[in-house]
């Protein structure tokens, strides 16, 4: 029994690992595939940090108690 339980939690955690492996496989493939990648994710998270602070901001001049 306890022989069994353990081949079935190997089992699993091999599976798991191959499909953790299948999606870092992707990212890659995504990443070489796309040469503008790594800028264009710059990009977007320096415009998504700058509405935060727009956000952040309007939210101060809304509501001045909550600085």
């Amino acid at each position: 029994m306890l022989a069994d339980d353990l081949v079935d939690n190997i089992t699993t955690e091999l599976n798991e690992t191959q499909q953790h492996d299948s999606l870092v496989e992707k990212a890659r493939q995504t990443v070489k595939n796309d040469p503008n990648y790594e800028n264009e994710y710059r990009t977007a998270k320096s415009e998504l940090q700058q509405d935060i602070n727009q956000m952040n901001e309007l939210q101060k001049q809304f509501n001045p108690t909550n600085k």
